[in-house]
């Protein structure tokens, strides 16, 4: 069974809601798959052709009990999860910007946390560019400086979708050699 939901951008990623899901095709709703077999879904945007915003959902896939012999003792297990599915203008453009960092003590280690906002028109990936951390101690001296490519973002905190208008924080887990100072983040190109 394939059951859209709609999210919404929350400060640390996206949660569920209860939003509109009617603009989301997902054909076909249920499969009865053989063992062995495989089954495409398709998903489709049948929305506004003009939206001027993202829009983003899971499309959970969940698998349903069967009906077991009586009398029987068994054990049954079922599988659910989600796909992430986010719909954006054609020419949409996300415009990611780093708007705050600072150092966070997490398990005894130091990590940079990190504010990234986007005023564009559609979702942006910050995997899809990079992050440069630096730090610096009290004096102001550079102490660490660390470039991210975006395939070591995407290890690190995932793709790092970042909704329009939205400011997502984000712990990068980079240990960081001191919890005093000052930590600065750039998104690179």
């Amino acid at each position: 069974e394939a059951v859209p939901q709609a999210l919404q951008p929350t400060e640390t990623g996206f949660a569920p809601s209860d939003g509109n899901t009617e603009d989301l095709l997902v054909m076909p709703p249920t499969a009865l798959i053989a063992p062995g077999r495989t089954q495409t879904f398709r998903v489709q945007w049948i929305g506004d052709p003009a939206a001027m915003s993202s829009s983003h959902f899971y499309v959970g896939m969940n698998q349903l009990p069967v009906k077991l012999p009586e009398g029987q003792s068994a054990v049954q297990v079922v599988y659910n999860f989600n796909v992430l599915v986010n719909v954006g203008p054609a020419n949409g453009k996300a415009e990611l910007k780093v708007v705050d960092s600072k150092i966070v003590t997490q398990e005894g280690k130091n990590y940079p946390s990190v504010a990234v906002t986007n005023s564009g028109s559609t979702y942006g990936y910050i995997s899809q560019k990079g992050l440069k951390l630096t730090q610096t101690d009290q004096s102001g001296k550079e102490v660490f400086s660390k470039s991210l490519s975006g395939a070591e973002v995407e290890q690190l905190v995932g793709y790092g979708i970042v909704a329009v208008n939205q400011t997502r924080t984000m712990v990068v887990p980079v240990s960081l050699p001191d919890a005093n100072g000052t930590v600065t983040a750039s998104i690179s190109e």
